[in-house]
């Protein structure tokens, strides 16, 4: 973050990614090569880890989150492929939101 705020309180939205990859006793900061589209840049938006029953590959899911305004956009990023995809789930979707949580339970 290139913010140099004391006190003006003006964000800076990034939408940069980076892993955390655990090596044994160590662990060291990655950043992965983004090979498409990203989301745009947000701050207070929820992300949930999540593993699909039938694919069973790994996936972080982010919901929502600021960007000057509230956002309604959903992303899963595939952690195998470093991709993401926009979702654009069926049914009413809830209000665009920020500073929220969300969890995986089974399936949902």
């Amino acid at each position: 973050n290139e913010s140099k705020d004391p006190k003006q309180n003006v964000p800076r939205y990034l939408n940069d990614l980076y892993v955390l990859e655990y090596k044994g006793n160590s662990c060291s900061w990655e950043q992965p090569m983004i090979i498409n589209a990203s989301p745009s840049e947000r701050e207070s938006h929820s992300s949930v880890f999540y593993r699909g029953q039938i694919e069973n590959r790994p996936k972080l899911i982010i919901y929502g989150g600021m960007n000057g305004h509230r956002l309604g956009d959903l992303w899963n990023f595939h952690l195998d492929f470093s991709q993401w995809t926009q979702i654009t789930p069926s049914g009413l979707a809830p209000q665009p939101r920020s500073l929220h949580s969300a969890v995986v339970m089974g399936n949902r």
